[in-house]
């Protein structure tokens, strides 16, 4: 039969796997199958076989990932370097880079292994606190505001929230920025945070998640001992917050931003995607924008109250604009001024 595909790829086994010979890119441009089989049972009359199946996923953290990537480019592409990573909690170590990567195989395990213990408890073990039933989030001015509702029936269970916050993207490292007691149901992310509040210009991304009591977790089903806490994924923020800036006094100062726009730009402000920022404008405000021609390509409703509002780039019939030269007018819908601004785009 065929070799499996770490065998293809260094046919001496383990521990040679971690410093493999032969090129791990063996697939073809259509990727690579898999297949599952079972049997085949030879069943008399009233039997029956009851088939499992364990799906699991693990690995290093993405932070994990970025740092010891990062010490890894900078080497040159050392393998035998000795790569440090401290993570302030668990994880304490100094590995290559190929021996940190195949620690992602005992954490796959492990996985399994609780998967299985889960199983063998009857699906007893402890339970995580509720999640809150509702997290928003609003952007301010000076901070950004969260508050939440939680369901009296898990009360019981609880001692506390936990609220995280990334930047830029928020498939990225998360940090956490409170601790709070059972019973808050708001939160403000300002510069009083003491690590630092959000800043200006960026997106922000959040997730709160319920922390229960460590009295509750008896470690049935190889359960980590500790307290246990809600499922992130229930309760965090897919849409950017970001600080906004107080109206603007007058139209004189509307600015847009970049300008021009330039797909390819590399930048170390992140807005999301394909975005124009408009800056200054008045809390009330209309912004119709044209081609040159004069063809009218977007209408934009600004009646938050804020100094700034954005545009996707997408024109009213949902397709990304072109290159050129567009013509912003904005209106002040509660005196009636009017300001028009050029700016230029790259694709």
């Amino acid at each position: 039969r065929t070799p499996r595909h770490a065998y293809l790829v260094e046919p001496s086994g383990d521990p040679g796997f971690k410093a493999p010979t032969g090129d791990p890119s063996r697939g073809t441009s259509g990727g690579f199958s898999t297949g599952k089989g079972v049997g085949p049972y030879t069943l008399a009359p009233g039997e029956s076989v009851r088939i499992v199946i364990i799906e699991g996923a693990a690995g290093l953290s993405r932070e994990a990932a970025i740092r010891i990537g990062e010490a890894y480019k900078r080497s040159g592409g050392n393998n035998s370097l000795s790569i440090s990573y401290n993570d302030g909690a668990s994880v304490n170590a100094s590995m290559t880079k190929n021996e940190w990567v195949f620690t992602s195989r005992d954490s796959l395990i492990q996985t399994f292994n609780r998967a299985k213990a889960n199983f063998d408890s009857g699906f007893n073990i402890p339970k995580a606190p509720l999640p809150p039933s509702t997290f928003i989030v609003n952007s301010g001015g000076d901070g950004i505001y969260m508050e939440w509702e939680y369901p009296n029936e898990g009360a019981s269970s609880l001692a506390g929230f936990e609220i995280y916050r990334a930047q830029f993207a928020r498939d990225s490292v998360y940090t956490k920025i409170a601790d709070l007691p059972a019973s808050a149901r708001e939160f403000a992310d300002t510069d009083a945070n003491p690590i630092g509040g959000p800043i200006r210009g960026i997106d922000h991304y959040y997730y709160i998640q319920a922390v229960g009591n460590a009295s509750d977790n008896d470690g049935t089903g190889m359960t980590p001992m500790g307290a246990l806490k809600s499922n992130r994924y229930l309760t965090q923020t897919y849409d950017p917050a970001r600080l906004k800036r107080p109206p603007g006094v007058t139209m004189e100062q509307i600015t847009i931003v970049p300008n021009p726009f330039v797909r390819s730009a590399s930048t170390d402000v992140s807005y999301s995607g394909f975005e124009i920022q408009f800056f200054e404008v008045p809390g009330r405000a209309k912004i119709d924008i044209y081609t040159e021609l004069g063809e009218h390509v977007q209408t934009i409703n600004h009646s938050d109250g804020s100094g700034d509002t954005s545009w996707n780039l997408n024109t009213k019939w949902r397709q990304r604009v072109v290159s050129g030269v567009y013509i912003a007018i904005i209106e002040n819908l509660d005196t009636g001024e009017r300001a028009t601004r050029k700016f230029v785009v790259i694709m």
